[in-house]
Order: structure tokens, then sequence, then C-alpha cells
């Protein structure tokens, strides 16, 4: 009787210990940037101050592709550069503009973050417009 308790005590250490609430990142995580057009502000960083601050539109095609359309900091366009794009797990991998692997440290419905080290911190918000 005693093993018998000690076995169900012990089963039951396992399973609450194995609860843990942040073991892993959310396995349901997407996002879907086929034909949408997003608002975006990057922000250079020396320490904890912003150094530079650029303003852009990203607009994605389909899957592979988007332009990133530069403006002033009231949105109007100044220039575009085309750009090629892949999503692979947590890392938007572009081409062309934003050149580099971005980490996504956020991702809501309407916002996204990506943050990329060149080695000065670089981080962009998305703000979803269509």
């Amino acid at each position: 009787m005693i093993r018998l308790n000690i076995l169900l005590w012990t089963c039951l250490f396992l399973v609450l210990a194995s609860c843990e609430k942040n073991d892993k990142l959310d396995d349901s995580f997407s996002i879907n940037l086929y034909q949408t057009v997003w608002q975006g502000t990057e922000n250079v960083y020396e320490g904890e101050d912003i150094i530079d601050t650029q303003y852009f539109v990203l607009q994605f095609f389909d899957n592979y592709t988007g332009v990133q359309i530069i403006t002033d900091e009231y949105y109007n366009p100044v220039t575009k550069w085309d750009f090629d794009y892949i999503l692979t797990d947590r890392i938007l991998t572009f081409r062309g503009a934003l050149e580099g692997k971005w980490n996504i440290i956020e991702n809501k419905h309407d916002k996204i973050v990506l943050q990329y080290y060149t080695p000065q911190k670089h981080v962009i918000n998305l703000v979803r417009q269509y």
C-alpha cells in the first residue's frame, strides 16, 4: 500500500511539474502577409538612445515579394525598393530592402515588431493598414 501511495504521488508530481506555463512559444504562431500593407517605423539604437528613425510602408504582393516605400515622417513617398522575403518560424528574412534576418518579437493581428542587430539594435514597428 505504501508503494502504491508513493507511485501515485510521484505520478501526480510529474504531471504537475510538466505543466510549465512558459515551456515553449505558442505553437499556433503564424503571420499572413499575403496582399497586406503595413505602415512602418524603424528605430536604430545606440545603447538605450534612438539615434535614427526611418518611416516607410511595406506592401506584400504575394508569399515571396513586396515593395518598401521610404517616406518622410508624414508618410509622403520619397523612394521605393523591391524585396523578396521568406518567413521561417519566427524569422522574417528580407533580400533587397530591409536586408537581413529579422527576429519577430511580437505578433498581433494588426501589429508586428521585428528586431535585428548590425551591431546596433534595429527595431521595426509595423501597423497593418490593409
